[in-house]
């Protein structure tokens, strides 16, 4: 590789770090601004978090039904896993069974989707 080349290689990953942090800030933020009681909208707002603490998650916990809102969520993923297990199950024995023209072609291409993924 020649000198050129590295250059272009180390200014691509300089580009690529510089945007990687970029688009964690909004990330720290949510999280700082979670463990602090401090006002967002203060001016200049401070980088590092002041007097850090956790009870705002314990207040988010009582406050509202949030073991409602998790078991919820819990039972609404359970129950679109299975009904796609069993109609992607229905529809891949569907596909190998019923006949059709160029079914081959279109099993082919139905699966190289995946492959490539």
């Amino acid at each position: 590789m020649t000198i050129s080349g590295r250059a272009v290689l180390g200014l691509r990953h300089l580009t690529l770090v510089v945007l990687s942090f970029l688009m964690l800030v909004p990330f720290y933020w949510v999280l700082k601004t979670s463990i602090t009681d401090e006002n967002i909208f203060a001016y200049p707002p401070h980088i590092l978090p002041t007097d850090p603490n956790l009870f705002s998650y314990v207040d988010v916990w009582y406050l509202i039904p949030f073991p409602r809102f998790l078991w919820n969520s819990v039972v609404v993923s359970l129950l679109a896993i299975v009904g796609n297990l069993v109609l992607n199950a229905l529809a891949g024995y569907a596909l190998t069974r019923v006949f059709l023209m160029a079914q081959k072609e279109f099993i082919r291409g139905l699966t190289s989707g995946a492959a490539k993924g």
